[in-house]
């Protein structure tokens, strides 16, 4: 116990050190760069000093005494002549008349060009503070987690007692962040902050997984809150790594505790929810990249729900599932107010074609052959939500993908469901399979009347309809061609 209470007391001295380190640091380049302002102006005059005057060649001149050349003093610079004068030659001149080649000599002053350098990486400041003051915050998490631990393994305390020290001491790191701000030490509030929210995160989970204080939804509410206000602290300190921190806590919460298939709408809302706060915070602090972290984690929550929940009952779910967070990702870019950023497009792109991989693998497996309504169901409301993004905002490629990701699934679907024996209607599954690809066929003439597709757009729309027209090709191939179309239903 004392050597926890040790660390503890170790890591809060080290992140005041680091705060009174970042303060000296801060007052010293605030120095130097005074002393560059100084040493800048004074080579500015002592340049000026340098340069001949323009008076000495304006003044009126009668004669010009013959006299052989006579050189002046140099002036040098770096072991280098600058400027050489010598007398000029026997003339005469009226008086008020000047020499202009004089005057054209003397009055422009000598270029002297230098090279832009980048300023060298200050890699003292990032190691000696910014490292010090997060390897402090990791320190400080890790002694509140252990130390709570600890206490309640030994007895002294119960859980709920541990739960609320844990909640304090989580929120007295967020106040003392935002004190430290308010001060000028922003150099320790991220790293303060970001302990503060991973201890806030740890209770929150320990009480509900660990020792069952609170329940799912309480859990996942509380997570929540501190995930969106990790969000807006990275936001107001411009901590890009208290931005991921928040997503990465956020996403391992909704896996980790996504345990139960009962839970699958709320956890999946849940994620909804991260996602929407994650395209709050990259507008805001312009962290694009985050969109993309983003659709990787929903990805793998996506992909473990399938793996493990997916089944004939849960076919509706899952239908709801892929629709929404498709259609969450293909206004993406509108949603961020920039919908010709090419970040933005590329992640909009791969998060509205996922739906298809998931799709074809359905396609794949002889137990949805009987839930085929639900199947060509979710393959058309997929391809009309494209269809309108792609002709309203001249995203023919897009269209294109869904055309493959189309031909490639319903093909794939017939090599299973228009056997004999398969239980799939023939009449039902072949309109579907005509009603889908005719999306594609309309797709040229709305774009003509509510778009504004050039030429090169158009063929782009007309390929996405051939590369359907192909899958419907191959529908009919394997139904008539290899005696697969015997119909079994009405």
């Amino acid at each position: 116990m004392l050597l926890a209470l040790f660390a503890f007391a170790v890591t809060f001295l080290a992140i005041i050190r680091a705060g009174v380190l970042s303060a000296q640091v801060r007052k010293l380049r605030d120095e130097r760069d005074e002393l560059l302002i100084t040493m800048e102006a004074q080579r500015r005059q002592i340049e000026e000093m340098r340069t001949p005057g323009k008076g000495n060649a304006t003044e009126p001149l009668l004669t010009a005494a013959p006299a052989p050349p006579v050189p002046m003093a140099e002036v040098e610079d770096g072991g280098r002549s600058d400027v050489e004068i010598q007398a000029a030659p026997p003339s005469v001149l009226p008086v008020g008349a000047t020499d202009p080649s004089a005057s054209t000599a003397l009055s422009s002053p000598p270029e002297v060009t230098t090279e832009p350098t980048s300023p060298p990486t200050d890699w003292e400041s990032f190691i000696g503070v910014k490292g010090a003051a997060w390897m402090s915050g990791i320190a400080f998490i890790l002694s509140a987690i252990f130390f709570a631990r600890w206490i309640i393994e030994q007895g002294l305390i119960g859980p709920e007692v541990g739960f609320a020290v844990m909640l304090a001491v989580g929120i007295g790191a967020l106040v003392s962040a935002e004190a430290s701000m308010r001060q000028g030490l922003a150099t320790i509030a991220s790293p303060v902050s970001s302990a503060g929210l991973a201890i806030l995160w740890v209770a929150l989970l320990g009480a509900h997984a660990r020792y069952a204080l609170i329940s799912m939804p309480a859990a996942f509410t509380g997570i929540l809150a501190v995930t969106a206000t990790g969000g807006l602290l990275a936001v107001r300190y411009r901590a890009f790594a208290t931005a991921v921190l928040s997503l990465l806590v956020g996403f391992a919460t909704s896996i980790g505790l996504a345990a139960r298939e009962e839970a699958t709408l709320g956890v999946f809302a849940y994620t909804l929810a991260l996602n929407l706060g994650t395209l709050a915070v990259a507008v805001k602090g312009r962290w694009f990249g985050l969109l993309g972290l983003g659709l990787a984690l929903t990805l793998v929550h996506q992909i473990r729900w399938f793996w493990n929940f997916m089944s004939p009952e849960t076919m509706p779910v899952a239908i709801v599932i892929f629709l929404v967070f498709g259609t969450f990702y293909l206004v993406l870019p509108i949603a961020a107010g920039d919908a010709d950023d090419p970040r933005l497009r590329r992640v909009s792109a791969i998060g509205g074609l996922v739906p298809f991989l998931f799709a074809f693998a359905l396609a794949t497996s002889k137990r949805y052959i009987d839930q085929w309504p639900q199947f060509f169901g979710l393959i058309a409301m997929l391809d009309a939500a494209i269809l309108i993004v792609a002709v309203l905002f001249r995203r023919g490629a897009l269209l294109r993908g869904a055309a493959i990701g189309t031909t490639l699934t319903i093909a794939w679907w017939a090599l299973q469901g228009l056997k004999a024996d398969s239980g799939a209607s023939l009449f039902g599954s072949t309109l579907f399979a005509i009603l889908i690809v005719s999306i594609f066929g309309f797709a040229q003439r709305i774009a003509r009347v509510f778009g504004q597709a050039d030429v090169e757009e158009l063929r782009v729309l007309e390929s996405a309809a051939l590369a359907a027209g192909a899958g419907l090709v191959l529908f009919g191939t394997i139904m008539v061609g290899y005696g697969r179309g015997a119909p079994v239903g009405p």
